[in-house]
């Protein structure tokens, strides 16, 4: 971008004639280090776009280049009475973030949500992990719910059977264990469908097929 204004002065100045150049070159000395102008304008160019992506108090969650999370329509309800068992994680979680009473804590429930260009919907399956084997780890999306701008997302673990070579799949199985985990504490966070072939239930991680594919 520096160099192109550059040249898009320089170019004005000669078409204006002699005078134009006098000027520039007064300009110049002024600088006096005037090849040097278009790195000066790269990085105050870079600084201010870094400023910028900082987004509101310092968030990455928004900024002139994203808009925002996508949450659809849904019910506040607080988050003991839907899940009294989950209480006590979710405090936690909560209390991390400098919270004490979280007995009435409301939370808006939701059936889906976008987040940074991934649409997340209840039913759909997220990597958690990997085990010392390789397999993927995966748990699927049993509910979405909002606190204080965080995406919390209720997860059932999936048990990884093992790996169906002749449709590139993993077939797994719900093992009952629920947990709640935040957005950002994802590692892999893009969201896999969840088929039932043949009375089986699998999972394409076609992700990790790119990710091994490029490494």
């Amino acid at each position: 971008m520096g160099c192109y204004v550059v040249a898009e002065f320089l170019l004005g100045s000669v078409s204006r004639g002699p005078s134009a150049i006098a000027e520039l070159l007064a300009k110049s000395f002024h600088l006096k280090c005037f090849k040097n102008i278009s790195k000066t304008l790269a990085k105050k160019h870079q600084l201010w776009m870094c400023h910028k992506q900082l987004g509101t108090l310092g968030s990455r969650n928004r900024n002139f280049l994203y808009d925002g999370d996508t949450v659809c329509e849904g019910d506040p309800k607080t988050f003991s009475e839907v899940y009294p068992d989950l209480f006590d994680e979710f405090s936690a979680l909560v209390n991390s973030a400098g919270n004490d009473d979280c007995g009435s804590l409301l939370v808006y429930f939701t059936n889906s949500v976008k987040i940074q260009g991934f649409q997340y919907n209840i039913g759909c399956v997220i990597v958690t992990g990997y085990d010392f084997s390789g397999l993927p780890q995966f748990s699927v999306l049993k509910n979405i719910f909002v606190y204080v701008e965080t995406k919390f997302f209720v997860l059932e673990q999936l048990n990884t059977i093992y790996f169906e070579h002749r449709m590139l799949c993993y077939v797994v199985n719900p093992c009952n264990t629920i947990n709640i985990v935040r957005f950002t504490d994802l590692s892999y966070p893009w969201p896999l469908l969840l088929h039932n072939i043949n009375g089986q239930l699998c999972v394409i991680n076609f992700c990790g097929h790119v990710l091994l594919a490029a490494s």
